[in-house]
């Protein structure tokens, strides 16, 4: 569980009243946003993925109008020594999926489910998940889940009430 930030910025624990599945959900309280790619608090999610392959990320969201953005793209290889022409094509035909959630989407306190589909390139077997919170609110996420899928094409973002 990400532990709160010692600076008074943001909270996080789990809440027990109130998720969609199971017994708790993980909430935000947001009580500044710093200026700064990495000042801005967020969560992430990680994991090996079959290079090449179709994987779907669905997760529920509730806020008090909160403004998130989020990222689903490959983890990549080490910086260090750079990327290989081939790596450079597979990424480029394999772009991350960016999207902000906007505060319409999320400002009634109802869970609404967010899934969207993609596809990791040939050269990379890694996957990664990312919310960032851009400005003060509270938002729970529950039900977090990057599952495999097969013969579907990447799509566009869906968003279920």
């Amino acid at each position: 569980m990400p532990q709160p930030r010692r600076d008074g910025v943001a909270e996080c624990s789990f809440d027990t009243s109130d998720a969609v599945d199971g017994v708790q959900s993980l909430k935000f309280i947001v009580h500044r946003v710093d200026e700064g790619p990495r000042r801005v608090p967020w969560l992430f999610q990680s994991r090996k993925a079959q290079p090449g392959a179709t994987y779907a990320v669905t997760f529920w969201l509730k806020s008090t109008a909160c403004v998130v953005e989020m990222e689903i793209r490959n983890e990549g290889n080490d910086p260090l020594f750079g990327l290989s022409e081939a790596e450079k094509q597979d990424y480029a035909a394999h772009p991350p999926i960016r999207r902000i959630i906007g505060g319409g989407e999320t400002d009634t306190e109802k869970w609404r489910q967010f899934r969207y589909v993609y596809k990791t390139p040939e050269t990379d077997g890694s996957l990664r998940f990312e919310l960032r919170i851009t400005r003060p609110c509270t938002l729970w996420i529950d039900d977090v889940r990057i599952e495999r899928v097969e013969g579907e094409p990447t799509s566009k973002p869906r968003v279920t009430f």
